[in-house]
């Protein structure tokens, strides 16, 4: 989805630098973006059982989500809700694994955050869980 500027793209997600001293190793979407998500998209269909979202440092920790779900894309582009997720509150740099049921592989899984203000959405860190089939 959109992204804040140019220093927050989602490619920081996945650099395992996480928000160590600076906010350059983090995804954050456009303050304006009213439905973001985070796609991953691989060469070839995996199974996917968890998700891993790490929250940034204070006092950024408030921008992660706390209500987001995960879907599995199928050939014609039909999205497949796998699971929905609440995390109320997140302490600074809290890595948190929210494990679901599936028994598909798919070759794209998309992330979709729901925003409750009009604030970014922020992570440090996000990562799927991944059987390789």
């Amino acid at each position: 989805s959109t992204f804040f500027n140019s220093i927050h793209l989602s490619r920081n997600l996945f650099d395992g630098k996480n928000e160590l001293i600076d906010d350059r190793n983090v995804w954050a979407c456009a303050e304006s973006d009213n439905n973001p998500f985070i796609q991953i998209k691989f060469s070839e269909p995996v199974l996917v059982y968890c998700l891993s979202i790490t929250a940034r440092r204070s006092p950024w920790n408030t921008q992660a989500p706390s209500y987001f779900e995960i879907f599995g894309i199928k050939d014609n582009n039909q999205e497949i809700l796998l699971e929905k997720f609440t995390k109320s509150q997140w302490i600074p740099n809290e890595k948190k694994i929210f494990p679901f049921e599936n028994y598909e592989p798919f070759s794209i899984y998309k992330i979709k955050f729901r925003k409750p203000t009009p604030k970014s959405i922020s992570l440090a860190g996000l990562n799927l869980g991944v059987i390789k089939l």
